[in-house]
C-alpha cells in the first residue's frame, strides 16, 4: 500500500508541473482533467486495497475461532469420556454453579423419578449445591471449586442427600474450561464412596 502509495503521488506531481509549464491554457486544463482521473483511480485503488485487508483479516480470525473452538471442545470431549469411564455420573456446570444440561444419570444417582423430556425433572438449572448433603458441603464445595485453575482437574470429598433422605459420601472430581466468549464452565464426575444397598443374599 505504502509503494503504490508513493508512485501514485509521484505521478500527480509529474503532472501538476507538466500542467504548469504548458504554454497555454487548454493543455493546463487538458492535464488538470488527467489529475483529477489520477486521483479518482487512486482512491479507487486505495478502496480496494482497505476492503481486500479487512477481509483477509476478518478470514485471519475467523481460522483462528474455529480452530480455537475445535480445541477446546476435542479437550472437553476427551476429559468427559474419561470421567464417564470411572465415574457415576458425569455433569455440566455453569459458571454460577447451576447444572446446564439435563441430566438423567444425576436424578438417578439421586434416586428421583425422572423424565427424559422433562427437564426440571433431569435437574437441569438446578443449583448443585442444593444437592449436597449440609451448608457446611456446601459451603466446602463453593470454595475448593472457586480455586479452581482453568484445565487443571481438582477433586474434593463431600455428601450428597438422595431422595430417600439417605446421605451419601462421594468423591467429586472436576475440571474448568473457559468458551471463546470467556464464560467459564466445568465438568464434574461423581463417584460414591461404597453401595448404599448391598445386594440381598440367598437365606
Amino acid at each position: 500500500i505504502v509503494s503504490i502509495a508513493q508512485s501514485v503521488a509521484s505521478f500527480c506531481l509529474y503532472v501538476l508541473w507538466k500542467s504548469l509549464a504548458a504554454p497555454d491554457c487548454t493543455q493546463k486544463i487538458s492535464v488538470t482533467g488527467v489529475v483529477k482521473h489520477a486521483g479518482v483511480e487512486a482512491l479507487s485503488c486505495f478502496s480496494i486495497l482497505i476492503v481486500k485487508a479487512g477481509l483477509e483479516e476478518i478470514l485471519g480470525r475467523m481460522a483462528v475461532f474455529q480452530t480455537n473452538l475445535a480445541v477446546a471442545e476435542a479437550e472437553e470431549q476427551a476429559f468427559s469420556s474419561l470421567m464417564a469411564l470411572v465415574c457415576d455420573c458425569v455433569i455440566d456446570l455453569k459458571e454460577d454453579l447451576s447444572i446446564s444440561r439435563p441430566s438423567i444419570q444425576l436424578a438417578s444417582f439421586l434416586l428421583r423419578s425422572h423424565n427424559a423430556s422433562n427437564t426440571e425433572e433431569c435437574l437441569m438449572g438446578k443449583d448443585f449445591r442444593d444437592m449436597l448433603a449440609s451448608d457446611s458441603d456446601a459451603e466446602r464445595f463453593s470454595q475448593a471449586i472457586g480455586k479452581t485453575c482453568e484445565k487443571v482437574p481438582q477433586s474434593v470429598h463431600l455428601h450428597m442427600r438422595d431422595a430417600s433422605g439417605t446421605n451419601v459420601g462421594v468423591q467429586i472430581y472436576w475440571i474448568s474450561f473457559q468458551s471463546i466468549c470467556g464464560q467459564q464452565s466445568f465438568k464434574l464426575g461423581i463417584v460414591e464412596d461404597v453401595e448404599r444397598y448391598e445386594p440381598t443374599g440367598l437365606p
